[in-house]
């Protein structure tokens, strides 16, 4: 049985469980990955589209530790990446970015904090709406 494509009934803690929201995180990066964007239009997509699509699965599930990684390696590559496959120094590591524009980062935020701050508001609509089962 599945919810949003999610095998149900398995242990949503194994990160194999998990590959199709990876897939589909690639799949979106893939035709960008060509287009020539400049870092704005890239964070405009990071922001807008690629930390949207985990949320779907985050309202219900727990994403594992090894997931909510990889995606955000996924997401990191993109931002950085000019074609070049190299390694590379960058000026302003990544959790700085990932900072609130209120503590001078770009905003995308971490999908861990995502994650759980998404599951305790429904346990807190919960526990104060009766009608919202």
């Amino acid at each position: 049985m599945t919810y949003l494509e999610l095998s149900l009934g398995g242990n949503l803690g194994r990160e194999i469980l998990w590959l199709l929201v990876i897939k589909k995180v690639e799949d979106k990066l893939a035709p960008w990955k060509r287009s020539p964007l400049s870092k704005e239009g890239k964070l405009v997509l990071i922001k807008a589209v690629l930390s949207s699509l985990p949320m779907y699965y985050m309202f219900v599930f727990r994403v594992p530790s090894g997931v909510a990684n990889r995606i955000k390696n996924l997401k990191k590559e993109f931002f950085w990446n000019d074609g070049i496959k190299k390694k590379k120094v960058y000026a302003v590591d990544w959790v700085s970015i990932c900072k609130s524009k209120r503590l001078d980062g770009l905003g995308i935020g971490r999908i861990e904090d995502k994650g759980v701050s998404t599951l305790a508001k429904w346990i807190w609509r919960f526990g104060k709406e009766h009608s919202s089962l």
